[in-house]
């Protein structure tokens, strides 16, 4: 059987998924994950400015994760001193990276409300967490009620929630 050459990462291809209007995400868990992607697709060149980024952690362990790939926290302070180590070392990479805050687990709209209050980008769904609350064992109803609930939050912290036309051009699609 003959076998088929293999392109290297570092050949012809590089970045032409960007060169075909797709804009890679990349989803980080952990501060460890950060210095990684910047290894692999920064360094390497694979990814171009700006870089869009997704900040998730707060899943739940037993969901397949382990303790390498996720980011515990305490408490709420220990939370909020995640995200702004995160994003501090993401803005490091490139002031004018995107990053969208997903977290998941009870934590959600703890960490909706910190995002937005900072100036991110939010991603909120049941795909994640169904909880209202760290503190209650009260489930949400539907990604509609979470939705809402995030435009709410950031109406209160005079936000608004941008059109699909909009965020593609923040994001650099």
């Amino acid at each position: 059987m003959r076998r088929r050459p293999t392109r290297s990462i570092r050949g012809p291809g590089r970045g032409r998924a960007q060169q075909v209007g797709v804009k890679p995400e990349i989803v980080v868990h952990s501060p460890g994950e950060i210095d990684l992607a910047k290894r692999r697709f920064i360094d390497t060149g694979l990814l171009k400015k700006p870089y869009y980024f997704i900040i998730l952690y707060g899943l739940p362990f037993d969901s397949g994760r382990t303790l390498i790939s996720g980011t515990w926290v305490r408490h709420t302070q220990d939370m909020a001193r995640q995200l702004f180590l995160m994003v501090d070392q993401l803005k490091s990479l490139d002031e004018d990276a995107q990053i969208t805050v997903c977290a998941a687990g009870r934590s959600t709209f703890y960490m909706t409300t910190l995002a937005t209050m900072m100036g991110l980008h939010v991603r909120v769904g049941t795909e994640d967490t169904y909880w209202r609350s760290p503190l209650s064992d009260d489930v949400v109803e539907s990604n509609v009620e979470m939705v809402n609930t995030a435009r709410t939050i950031a109406a209160l912290l005079g936000r608004e929630v941008a059109t699909a036309d909009e965020y593609r051009s923040v994001i650099g699609l």
